[in-house]
């Protein structure tokens, strides 16, 4: 997969933010971040996390990086299946509890404020892996001086 592929799925999950479909902008930012590790030689039989870990294991990714990675993945895995009991979003996004959420306990539906946070954490990640190289590339430092075109 080309990283415009990549870019062009992301392009679809914000426009499903866009739409304040929030719940839906979690999981597509999951899914984008999936296409993206399988793009860059993760083991395609491994669930998400093992991906995840595998990129940086194998330093394709930054520890950084590996944990924006999972904030997204943790994110998209709420909004996709909002859990009875266990940590809610706001805890695994480092953000306050929802308004209205018992005693800051888990959040059953992501709002605006956490599907913001993971669609910023999935815009790092592919900042990083797939804008910044092309950007770097684009200039040469490395000629001497008045040779410049």
């Amino acid at each position: 997969m080309h990283d415009s592929k990549v870019r062009s799925r992301l392009k679809a999950r914000l426009t499903k933010f866009a739409a304040e479909l929030c719940g839906a902008t979690a999981e597509m930012c999951r899914r984008a971040l999936e296409a993206s590790c399988l793009d860059l030689g993760a083991p395609k039989k491994k669930v998400l996390e093992d991906m995840i870990d595998w990129l940086e294991a194998n330093r394709q990714i930054t520890p950084f990086l590996q944990h924006a990675a999972h904030k997204v993945r943790l994110g998209g895995n709420r909004g996709a299946h909002p859990p009875a009991d266990g940590p809610g979003i706001s805890s695994v996004a480092g953000l306050p509890p929802q308004a209205g959420s018992a005693h800051g306990g888990p959040v059953e539906k992501i709002g605006k404020e956490h599907a913001e946070a993971i669609v910023d954490f999935t815009r790092h990640f592919f900042q990083h892996l797939y804008v910044g190289p092309k950007q770097l590339a684009k200039y040469d430092f490395t000629r001497p001086k008045g040779t410049d075109s």
